[in-house]
């Protein structure tokens, strides 16, 4: 009987041992197991994180591109709107300095031309009056000249008068003193024939003078 309880004591024992050692093998295995499903875990997660990391960063680069394109384009238009802008302002000045342009070329053509007409008539005005003065120089002229004749004639009739008085009569002295020739002990009238002649030469050289003060101002 004791060998009996021994026997079952020591197959117990084993039993125990082998039990333990089973599940001791189990939870090495399953240790294992746990190391490996970790491993595998956390490749998985890393993977995953890092492809999820690399859908951000190209999200965020994505974004960013998107962004820059967008200001670009924003600043495009805004650079077209302010040369529009520009240009419109740049036309709106350029008409409006066109237009002072000619409005101040029309006060000038009125201008000029209310001057052309004010000179006009200023000449105009001149010439008549010039034409007035030169027509009575004229005419004062031609009544000295008319004098000058009648008095030519008149003295050559009385030299023809004091040569038929000569021819009857003896002369006495036929020249006097100061040389000019007598007539009946009168001088000729030959100082003031000289003076007449001057003065109608006079009056001719003013009206040339006259006449060409006149052409003159008309060529200007």
């Amino acid at each position: 009987m004791a060998e009996v309880n021994a026997t079952i004591e020591a197959r117990l024992v084993k039993v125990v041992q082998t039990t333990i050692q089973d599940k001791c093998d189990d939870g090495s295995l399953k240790r294992g197991m746990a190391d490996d499903i970790e491993k595998s875990v956390i490749s998985q997660v890393d993977d995953q994180v890092n492809s999820s990391m690399v859908k951000i960063v190209r999200r965020k680069v994505k974004e960013e591109m998107t962004k820059r394109d967008l200001a670009a384009d924003i600043v495009g238009r805004v650079q077209v709107k302010m040369e529009s802008r520009l240009d419109e302002m740049v036309g709106s000045n350029i008409k409006e300095k066109y237009a002072a342009d000619d409005i101040v070329g029309c006060v000038q053509l009125k201008v000029e031309s209310r001057l052309d007409e004010i000179i006009g008539v200023k000449i105009k005005e001149k010439y008549a009056a010039d034409d007035i003065l030169l027509r009575k120089i004229l005419d004062d002229t031609k009544l000295v000249k008319n004098q000058v004749l009648r008095s030519s004639s008149s003295k050559k009739k009385r030299t023809v008068s004091c040569v038929e008085s000569r021819a009857t009569k003896p002369q006495k002295k036929p020249y006097r003193a100061d040389g000019n020739p007598t007539c009946g002990g009168k001088p000729e009238a030959g100082g003031s024939l000289a003076e007449e002649v001057a003065e109608v030469t006079k009056a001719s050289r003013k009206a040339s003078l006259v006449r060409l003060t006149a052409h003159t101002n008309l060529r200007m």
